[in-house]
């Protein structure tokens, strides 16, 4: 039985119905920080809205859905109140809703016409998100813990590439008088670097003197200081 986590969500400007979208968690309160870095008509519209001072009224029309059964409503709905590209109606959607993930497999029927629909969409091609932008995705997903099960997805996904990445670290000090004796592992904690980046740390054991490097640090290849002491031992 599909999970019951999924809801419809609208946005609207004094009652008129602007967008219509199916979602879980945080999503219908995303439009609001994703349309700075989109160029799609909802996301022009958006701006427009937000730089005359008004903020649409963003809500949950149904929750507690199935995958499917959300996707179903929101596809009546777009029906019921028509889309701007059409012609037929208010919503600033530019498809007829009911496809996408979430377990949901679409028919090759749904993928043949969503291919038409969207063909000569190049709006996004060459885009690179500006150094502002990145700053408020990051700041944006701060703070938003991620469930139990992500988080052991997550850590379980990295745990195989540890290997492949003291591998790396190895081949960056490589030419190091130090980076020959030293021994590697995964520390388990992580460095903030800068307000958007954390990088991984990695226990570097010389002489029984160990010191924690990012994979960043290994590609500088500067010797850490602790180690500055040791050189005429295995030089």
């Amino acid at each position: 039985m599909s999970e019951l986590r999924f809801y419809v969500y609208g946005y609207s400007v004094n009652g008129v119905m602007l967008y219509i979208g199916k979602g879980t968690g945080h999503r219908y309160k995303e439009h609001l920080r994703t349309c700075y870095d989109l160029e799609t008509p909802w996301a022009r519209a958006l701006r427009k809205f937000l730089g005359r001072q008004i903020t649409p009224d963003h809500f949950i029309i149904q929750n507690g859905l199935s995958s499917d059964a959300a996707y179903d409503l929101e596809k009546r709905l777009i029906a019921k109140y028509g889309m701007k590209c059409k012609g037929t109606g208010t919503l600033y959607n530019l498809t007829d809703g009911g496809i996408g993930p979430n377990g949901r497999r679409a028919t090759l029927a749904e993928i043949e016409a969503m291919r038409i629909r969207t063909r000569g969409n190049t709006y996004a091609l060459g885009m690179v998100h500006s150094a502002e932008a990145k700053a408020r995705q990051g700041a944006f997903h701060r703070g938003v813990p991620k469930p139990e099960e992500t988080r052991r997805k997550m850590s379980a996904a990295f745990a195989d590439k540890i290997p492949a990445q003291v591998e790396k670290a190895k081949a960056y000090i490589a030419h190091t008088w130090w980076g020959k004796h030293v021994s590697i592992e995964y520390s388990g904690q992580v460095r903030r670097q800068s307000p958007t980046a954390t990088h991984r740390l990695y226990n570097v054991t010389l002489d029984g003197i160990t010191v924690q490097r990012t994979i960043t640090d290994f590609r500088q290849g500067s010797c850490p200081v602790e180690f500055a002491p040791l050189r005429e031992k295995f030089i």
